[in-house]
Parts: C-alpha cells; sequence; structure tokens
C-alpha cells in the first residue's frame, strides 16, 4: 500500500508543519471519499472528470468577517433544519467567542433576550460550545428568587431538562498558532420556544458577537461563563444583518498572530521541586507526537526556563516508562538509536518513579551550558519540550569574588578544572 503525502516537514525537530493526503479516485468513486462534486469545467458527462471532495471540519460554504481578527463560517442545511457554524478568531486561549441571533421581538436593545452560543476552550484545552441566553447586562448569577439571570446556560433555566434546551451541539474545536477555532451545529427551528430565536434563513436577522474572558467552573456554578467583553464596539463585540442563505465570503486569506505561542512558561525556583508527571495530548508544540507527553507542574510540555549557576531540582513521577534526563537533542529518546550524537547534561535511564516512589534528580546549568536544551524521556520521543538557560546573578555562576581597589569593579572567578580558569568583572 502507498500512502501518498505532500508535507512540509523540519527534518531537526521532526516536526509536520502542515501536509495533504493525496487520493486516487476509481471509476469517479472511492470508498473514503464523501459525495463527489464535478471538476471546473467537466460538465461533458465524462465521469473520468469527476474528482472527489474530502470535506475537513474547517471548511464552510460562507464566511464573514465580524472584525480584523473574529470571524464567522458557516453551511446552510435547511432540508435537515440545521446550521453548521464555525468561530474563528485571533484571541487568548482563555478568552469565550459568542455568536447568536437578537430576538426580533425584543424592545430592549439586540443584546436582551438574544439567543448565543458561547464556545471556547477548557483549562484542559478541550473545546466547548453551550447555548446561552441573555437576560440581564450582567455575568450570570442567582436572584433573591432562586432564579438566574445575566449571560446564562439555557439549561441553568431550565434545570429539569437541560438536554431539551441545549441546542448547540459541538462538532469540533482546534487551537494552532494563537487563533481558536470551534465548530458547533444548532437547529434553525427548535421546540424550545422560550429560549431559543427561530432562524429564518430567507430574511435578514439581527445577529450578534463578543469576545472577552470567561470565567471556568467553581463549586456554585458548574459552568464555563462569560464575563463583560469589556472593550469597543467592532472589536470586543458587535451585531449586524446577515441572510444566512446569501453566499458571502469577505475573508481575505487566514488569520495570524502576533503570539502564536500557547505553550505555559515555567520559572524554577531552587528551593521548589519541579513535579514531572506524563498525562494525554492536548496541545503539544511540534506534533506529531506520541499518545502521552511530560507535564511539569500539572502543565503540558511547558516551556522552562532556569537559571545558570541556580540547581533545579525535579520530582519525577511520570511512570516506570518515562525516564527524563536533560540533552541537547531536541526529539529525546535516545539519539543514538537513530545513529545521532547528543550531549546529556543530566539524568538517564536510572530517572524514573512514580507519585508513591518518586525520583529525584538535581541539575545546576552553568556557563558551559547552553541557551536551549530540552528535557526528554530516555525511552521515547518527543514527550518533552525546551529549556531556556538565561544568566543568572554572576554570584551563583562563580564561587569566589572580589572588589578591586576603586571600589566600582567586581572580579568574579572560579576554578572548575585544575588548569582553567573562569573569570568575570562587572
Amino acid at each position: 500500500m502507498i500512502i501518498k503525502v505532500v508535507s512540509a516537514w523540519d527534518l531537526s525537530m521532526a516536526a509536520d508543519f502542515g501536509h495533504v493526503v493525496l487520493n486516487d479516485s476509481v471509476n469517479g468513486s472511492e470508498s473514503s471519499m464523501s459525495a463527489p462534486a464535478p471538476a471546473p469545467g467537466g460538465d461533458d458527462g465524462n465521469t473520468s472528470s469527476v474528482k472527489l471532495i474530502y470535506e475537513q471540519p474547517t471548511m464552510f460554504e460562507n464566511c464573514k468577517a465580524l472584525s480584523e481578527k473574529y470571524r464567522v463560517r458557516w453551511t446552510l442545511r435547511e432540508e435537515d433544519n440545521l446550521i453548521d457554524i464555525g468561530l474563528e478568531a485571533v484571541t487568548e486561549i482563555q478568552n469565550y467567542m459568542a455568536f447568536g441571533w437578537a430576538n426580533p421581538n425584543s424592545s430592549s436593545g439586540y443584546m436582551l433576550h438574544a439567543d448565543v452560543a458561547v464556545t471556547g476552550f477548557t483549562e484542559d484545552f478541550m473545546p466547548f460550545a453551550e447555548d446561552f441566553y441573555i437576560t440581564d447586562y450582567s455575568e450570570c448569577s442567582e436572584g433573591d428568587n432562586g432564579m438566574a439571570h445575566g449571560v446564562c446556560p439555557d439549561s441553568i433555566y431550565n434545570a429539569s431538562d437541560p438536554a431539551f434546551v441545549n441546542n448547540t451541539k459541538l462538532i469540533y474545536g482546534q487551537r494552532l498558532d494563537g487563533v481558536s477555532f470551534v465548530r458547533y451545529q444548532r437547529l434553525l427551528k427548535s421546540m424550545d420556544k422560550k429560549y431559543d430565536v427561530p432562524v429564518n434563513h430567507t430574511q435578514n436577522m439581527t445577529v450578534i458577537w463578543a469576545l472577552g474572558k470567561i470565567k471556568p467552573p467553581d463549586s456554585i456554578w458548574p459552568y464555563y461563563l462569560p464575563q463583560n467583553h469589556g472593550g469597543p464596539r467592532l472589536l470586543a463585540y458587535g451585531f449586524l444583518d446577515l441572510n444566512v442563505s446569501e453566499h458571502v465570503n469577505d475573508c481575505l486569506g487566514p488569520l495570524d498572530a502576533e503570539d502564536k505561542q500557547d505553550q505555559d512558561l515555567i520559572i524554577a525556583d531552587a528551593k521548589v521541586p519541579l513535579v514531572v508527571t506524563s498525562g494525554p495530548v492536548t496541545h503539544y508544540p511540534n506534533p506529531p507526537n506520541p499518545s502521552k507527553v511530560l507535564y511539569i507542574n500539572k502543565k503540558e510540555a511547558p516551556l522552562l526556563r532556569v537559571e545558570r549557576g541556580v540547581p533545579v531540582k525535579f520530582s519525577v513521577q511520570a511512570g516506570h516508562d518515562v525516564a527524563l534526563y536533560i540533552t541537547s537533542d531536541p526529539l529525546g529518546g535516545n539519539a543514538t538509536v537513530r545513529n545521532m550524537s547528543e550531549t546529556i547534561y543530566a539524568g538517564g535511564v536510572e530517572f524514573e518513579g512514580v507519585p508513591a516512589s518518586p525520583k529525584e534528580l538535581v541539575w545546576a546549568p552553568d556557563r558551559n551550558t547552553p541557551d536551549q536544551v530540552f528535557y526528554q524521556s530516555v525511552f521515547e520521543q518527543k514527550m518533552g519540550w525546551k529549556i531556556q538557560v538565561v544568566d543568572g546573578g554572576l554570584s551563583d555562576m562563580y564561587n569566589n569574588s572580589v572588589v578591586l581597589d576603586d571600589q566600582q569593579v567586581n572580579f568574579f572567578l572560579d576554578t572548575v578544572k585544575r588548569f582553567n580558569i573562569y573569570c568575570c568583572s562587572r
């Protein structure tokens, strides 16, 4: 079997920047493909001109730019009483994306009594989409009468039958290069007459949208609740008239975020050990990757920053099949099995442990440590990520110092080998 793939691939990092799977059509059909569409100009009835289109979950028939950094995509399926909607924005991963329909019978502005979907990502980087109904310009809360009010999920208003009122169905979500994308599906006309606004797909209707911070669940409300968007119109919120049956595509090029890194940054502290565990992959920065990767202090494959001269203590609890080491090799997994060389700065096969019996690894980067190294597993490639090594205080890096006679210059020196002296002046 030949797998035909065109890929943009980084050999040094074994990183897939993007790929396309090429599929052949046999007599105009292929079992792994969806419904065929005629090729451009192929209207002569010749089946050899039929090309097969494979639709990715990020593909839609229409796209509308809500702002410079926020877009809504949709595909209308009126025969099924459905509309597929994709929200895409350059925004922080802790932010929500909201979109929905204003109630045409409301006399209190576009937002009040609106039917919106609130989408985003959980603290575990999993996508969500929830059906909301707006009764007040405030965060969802419970009044003195025990009734919820504000920007609340439909399921809070009707707790006796939450499945009936939640008419938003999550289809897909991804977070890539600083851009959030969530696809969901909703009914054009639902059975919920109280909290859902029916969508007349042949007429102009007012839609509303917003971006803002989201509050994670707590002991009172087990929901991700949007907070006030707090920004100016057309940047943090807005409204417009939209007819979803009309073809629209005013989205030019991909959205581009200035900050493309979502990885957490952990700064090592000499007094606090770094707890190393393993867990499932949600947003590993260098795909493709194994099914589980290293976590440090409950953060998935974070960027780790250490200072030269400051000891770093690791408490390795990632399992007996994961041995931690610090290496010059960006892939890890013991470079010698790939006939490659690497420099190992700390750790090795014996540095494995579990929560009940952790293994301690102490590493003190020094002036000979490169600016970038990697924490990885000896037994499997691409479980860890980068370590930034920065210069700390000179007193941490040198064990001797003296103030020169002019009292304006400090001279630091250290002897690490018999014939080598390292020195520095400030």
